[in-house]
């Protein structure tokens, strides 16, 4: 099987370095769409403390109704009511 090219998925309002529930409306459908693709996920547009961060390569996949993406050091939660929980996995 061939893969040919990234998704890039539009994070635009997600900061990633926060462990609160964040609302990104629509983020549920575009990891859908990005997943049922088959190629890799470029997840653009996040920030950092109120900084822009450059795309970062994701794995993810569904467990249930949920998205688990991990990358970088972080790993998220998406519900299909676009409610995203960002876990630090280094500080915890």
């Amino acid at each position: 099987m061939t893969h040919v090219g990234y998704i890039v998925v539009d994070c635009t309002g997600l900061n990633v370095n926060t462990g609160s529930e964040q609302t990104i409306a629509g983020i549920y459908a575009k990891g859908i769409a990005a997943l049922d693709t088959g190629k890799p996920i470029l997840a653009a547009n996040c920030n950092m403390s109120g900084a822009p961060c450059s795309p970062v390569s994701i794995v993810a996949w569904k467990e249930g109704t949920t998205i688990i993406a991990t990358g970088h050091v972080f790993r998220l939660s998406i519900t299909s009511a676009d409610k995203v929980t960002v876990t630090n996995l280094v500080a915890g």
